[in-house]
């Protein structure tokens, strides 16, 4: 495939199976260099609605993004009858998997030059909106075969028809209007100290067409792509997607307890530990064992806010602390799991005195399942203290009512860490 990274002298890096003589055959604007960037800036207003945004000055290049009408933009470049222009927090871009680091939802650069392209191929036409320096991180937006697309930084620009925009004033209310049109994803790192001055109002402006078969967007809650047969067809995707909505399904539910879905936090969950069940490999591994200690923390951090907003409501009259207790009571009981194949990751423990029927539990992040060995065939004392990767049916015995038993069908140990 001819995916590269750019050079210092601004020679391509092609995969070394390319003939040599390829590029001569590329159309004139593949070759141009990247245009330059003015020093000052002309603030603007999107005129047209929706205004589409390309990768180069020619209709006929790839769309990058759809602008709706008055959002604010920059005005960096003019080869008229067009303007490159920058928008509030970046444009969507696309960068190949060999040169991007995933975790928690996040990408990092580890190519020295590499170009963003505005779709998932390195064909003539998909002219690159700039180049991304090593160590630059950016948000995880959707996955597409071995590409990535990622949110890229405010600094790249991205060519419309100047008969689409109105000139404007940089002033408080278009300031203010930039960044109410900054996408409602974090744009900031984690542990940056900057962190929550970006994105506190929700998106109004830039999205990509949906024009690219096989892109899985990534967005609050949804679990396409996520379920346990499709993960388990293809782990090191599935595991990519549940770090991208983990992550931001968590920016959302710190910002807004009510935010928080049950649904989505289990799906991410069985997502996490299907990957476990069916992959060998260390890396994807440890990162699904990341992906459920993240879980586990979202979970608490919405006890601890919840049960934080009790004991203030108490302060503040009955029917607060009413409200208050039956939000409790909800997250308590989160997870109605369907009586169905179910898989679970945690650490076998003994525990006799509840339900002596049933002694054996599988436990993690304060959650434990009672399990047993319907057959006999695991003989569980032999896996007390072990991490494992437990499969099976959920099961009410008559003998324990209100209990819910995981019958193991299967059972894996995982690596000690």
């Amino acid at each position: 495939m001819g995916f590269e990274v750019a050079s210092p002298h601004g020679h391509t890096s092609l995969n070394p199976n390319f003939p040599m003589f390829l590029p001569l055959l590329l159309p004139l604007p593949a070759l141009l260099p990247l245009p330059p960037q003015h020093e000052n800036p002309q603030a603007a207003r999107v005129a047209a609605d929706p205004a589409p945004v390309h990768c180069y000055y020619d209709a006929r290049t790839p769309v990058v993004a759809t602008l709706a009408s008055g959002t604010p933009v920059r005005i960096v470049e003019a080869k008229e009858p067009w303007s490159r222009i920058q928008a509030p927090g970046g444009f969507p871009i696309w960068v190949h998997s060999q040169f991007l680091d995933v975790d928690e939802g996040w990408g990092q650069v580890t190519a020295s030059q590499l170009r963003a392209r505005p779709i998932p191929a390195t064909d003539s036409g998909a002219y690159p909106l700039g180049l991304l320096g090593k160590g630059l991180k950016l948000p995880v937006l959707a996955v597409q075969d071995e590409w990535f697309q990622v949110q890229g930084p405010e600094s790249l620009g991205a060519w419309v028809l100047s008969a689409a925009l109105d000139s404007a004033q940089e002033d408080e209310a278009w300031t203010a209007d930039w960044v109410a049109a900054r996408p409602p994803i974090s744009l900031v790192p984690p542990g940056t100290e900057d962190e929550g001055e970006v994105d506190e109002i929700p998106a109004r402006a830039s999205s990509v067409p949906d024009q690219n078969p096989g892109l899985v967007k990534v967005v609050v809650d949804p679990l396409e792509g996520l379920d346990p047969a499709t993960v388990a067809a293809d782990p090191v995707t599935g595991l990519v997607k549940a770090e991208i909505l983990l992550a931001r399904h968590s920016d959302h539910v710190t910002r807004d307890l009510d935010a928080y879905s049950s649904v989505t936090v289990a799906g991410v969950e069985a997502a996490f530990s299907t990957v476990i069940w069916n992959s060998n490999a260390k890396d994807n591994l440890e990162r699904a064992r990341r992906g459920l200690a993240r879980v586990d923390a979202l979970r608490r951090f919405r006890a601890a806010a919840l049960a934080a907003a009790g004991r203030k409501a108490e302060l503040e009259g009955e029917a607060a602390a009413a409200e208050a207790s039956a939000k409790l009571r909800r997250s308590e009981k989160e997870e109605p799991f369907p009586l169905e194949t179910y898989t679970w990751v945690g650490w076998v423990e003994y525990r006799p005195r509840l339900f002596p029927d049933y002694p054996y539990a599988v436990v993690r992040g304060g959650r434990k399942h009672a399990v047993q060995s319907p057959d006999g065939r695991f003989r569980l004392r032999d896996f007390v203290g072990r991490e494992v990767a437990v499969r099976g049916n959920w099961t009410r015995p008559s003998s324990a009512p209100g209990l819910r038993v995981l019958e193991i069908s299967e059972l894996r140990v995982l690596p000690r860490r």
